[in-house]
């Protein structure tokens, strides 16, 4: 007969009965590499302590609220605070013999709890004290850090508006100087008198004609400000001076937009707001003014005539109104300009960092773990032996041709 060149089908039970000594080979060999790992392998603590991130002004900002937690990640997992961390508790030394990327790489792990505000600071240690106290100065470190932020941001603030100030302060100055010199000169309130005197009642229609003029005078010269003043002044502070804010932006990265605006801010240009502010109120007053014009002209029967004994007066009161309207339309501008340098220091960038849960010496190594080593080690002793039982029984099992 001829020979079946087809292998028979295995019998898997049969096979672990007929192997179990290389079966028993194989779990034993991955509990000894257990073991070996357990004992030989050095002990390494986990501790960690917890921090809240908050920002009240985020949304006004438009940072939103889950680009904070990135951005503090961003500031703690830097190798300036590595480095110094590394120096101040000797971990280059025996028997960590960690340097700054090793720490960065091996011994620290930030990460945020998901769905909150807070991040947790994990850091992996052979001494268990050790490690609690590392953690605790990263994270004193990274709130100092934030701090420093802060204040720098509230400086470039405040020192971008300083030139606004200044412009303003010297602005109100000339404007005062220059109401002084006209009053002195055109004498408005006798001229004013020798008027009401001549024209009698109708002498009220001089009035509103000054007012009506001195608003349009207003409304123009808000409307020509407003034309040379940028709706948002940027402020931009330079970080390269500070080793730790540098490389928080360079791990940043593109994926951060939160820690690359440490760089450049945008604010609102408060002398652009007060013109806009303005240009609305002269508006409504104007319309009110024209109405009153009108509504007098009619009760009094003023013509053309009547209205030239009003010119040389009016000329006065009318550049009167615009050296006056000037002067105030400077002070409202510095007292806005004004407090916006003074709050530039209270309304900046505000994002706080809170120690909830300091960290605490683990009484048990995270790694290695025992009873997880030796589960492990016992699976993949025990697959390595069904693999060598069933390739011995193949091989037993083959025609000599297939064999060979």
């Amino acid at each position: 007969m001829p020979a079946n060149d087809t292998a028979p089908a295995l019998d898997y039970l049969a096979v672990v009965r007929r192997h179990w000594p290389l079966l028993l080979a194989g779990v034993a060999t991955g509990l000894a590499a257990a073991l070996a790992v357990n004992l030989l392998a050095p002990k390494k603590y986990e501790a960690w302590a917890t921090v809240l991130v908050s920002d009240a002004r985020a949304l006004e900002r438009g940072v939103a609220r889950n680009a904070l937690v990135p951005s503090v990640r961003a500031l703690l997992e830097n190798q300036t605070l590595a480095a110094r961390l590394v120096r101040e508790f000797h971990l280059d030394a025996p028997p960590h013999e960690l340097e700054a990327e090793d720490f960065l790489r091996d011994a620290l792990r930030v990460e945020d709890v998901k769905g909150t505000d807070v991040i947790r600071v994990r850091v992996r240690l052979r001494d268990p004290v050790l490690a609690a106290r590392v953690a605790d100065r990263l994270v004193a470190m990274g709130l100092e850090l934030n701090r420093q932020v802060t204040r720098d941001e509230s400086a470039a603030q405040r020192e971008a508006l300083k030139s606004e100030l200044d412009s303003a302060r010297a602005r109100v100055l000339e404007h005062e100087r220059a109401l002084l010199e006209f009053q002195q000169k055109a004498q408005v309130e006798v001229s004013r008198k020798d008027v009401d005197t001549s024209l009698g009642q109708r002498g009220q229609m001089l009035g509103v004609l000054v007012d009506l003029e001195t608003e349009k005078a207003r409304l123009t010269k808000a409307e020509e400000e407003l034309k040379g003043r940028e709706r948002i002044l940027t402020v931009r502070k330079s970080i390269d001076s500070d080793p730790a804010l540098m490389e928080a932006a360079k791990r940043a990265g593109k994926e951060n937009e939160a820690v690359l605006g440490l760089q450049n801010t945008e604010v609102m240009n408060p002398v652009y707001e007060a013109l806009e502010q303005q240009i609305a109120t002269s508006r409504t007053r104007l319309a009110a003014l024209e109405r009153q014009k009108t509504e007098l002209s009619d009760k009094l029967h003023l013509g053309d005539k009547s209205l030239v004994q009003l010119t040389n007066l009016y000329q006065k009161e009318i550049e009167l109104g615009k050296r006056q309207l000037e002067l105030e339309l400077g002070r409202k501008v510095y007292s806005e300009v004004l407090v916006r340098y003074e709050q530039a220091a209270i309304t900046g960038r505000k994002t706080e960092l809170q120690v909830v849960d300091n960290a605490l010496p683990p009484r048990r190594p995270a790694f290695p773990r025992p009873k997880l080593n030796l589960g492990l080690g016992a699976a993949f002793g025990l697959l390595a032996g069904l693999l060598a039982a069933f390739v011995r029984e193949y091989r037993r099992l083959a025609p000599p041709q297939q064999a060979e």
